[in-house]
């Protein structure tokens, strides 16, 4: 009897003593942490037209308009996600841009969160014969960011974008075939801080 008294003790008393030591007490308010921002993520499930495709423009057989979408994940930490779309970027215009023309005018994205998930950028269109464009191979540009500089068209920090490229021919009179034949090669990029 006395065995099992001193045993029940000992049990009892390891009990306590593991409640005790293995709870916390929090003397403190917990600390909270402002986001860190991380550039906007183009995400590949969300993109149509599908940048695999050789999309055709103008002409007798292409199409006059393409309306493009794409979803976004980033931490903005208080600041938009704004966009450019660029046709032929990686050329230089004869403002020492890399690339021949832009729209930046397009829809922004109010700011969110990583937790916010993935958002869809509508709005965004190209139209034929907006700018004038040789007949041939071409490449449309989206750029995601979150401050452009106005002086250079390109984002304010390189590091701070992300980007995706579609091919398109420019049709012209007559048959316009899927085809990357003689498609210029990038030459020029954004710097990485104007």
């Amino acid at each position: 009897m006395r065995r099992w008294v001193l045993t029940g003790a000992i049990q009892s008393s390891t009990l306590l003593l593991m409640l005790f030591t293995t709870s916390c007490l929090v003397t403190t308010e917990p600390v909270a942490y402002d986001p860190t921002q991380s550039p906007p993520i183009i995400l590949a499930s969300g993109l149509d037209p599908d940048p695999r495709d050789i999309l055709r423009l103008g002409g007798d057989e292409g199409a006059k308009e393409v309306n493009f979408t794409a979803s976004i994940l980033s931490e903005d930490a208080g600041s938009s996600v704004k966009f450019a779309l660029y046709l032929d970027y990686g050329a230089t215009n004869a403002a020492g841009q890399p690339f021949s023309f832009a729209l930046q005018t397009l829809p922004e994205l109010k700011e969110a969160t990583m937790a916010d998930g993935p958002r869809s950028l509508l709005g965004v269109r190209w139209v034929d014969g907006i700018y004038p464009i040789d007949p041939g191979c071409h490449r449309l540009t989206l750029i995601a960011t979150h401050a452009f500089d106005t002086a250079t068209g390109c984002p304010k920090n390189l590091e701070d974008s992300s980007q995706i490229t579609w091919h398109f021919r420019q049709c012209d009179v007559g048959e316009c075939p899927v085809s990357l034949v003689n498609c210029p090669i990038p030459e020029a990029t954004c710097p990485l801080a104007p």
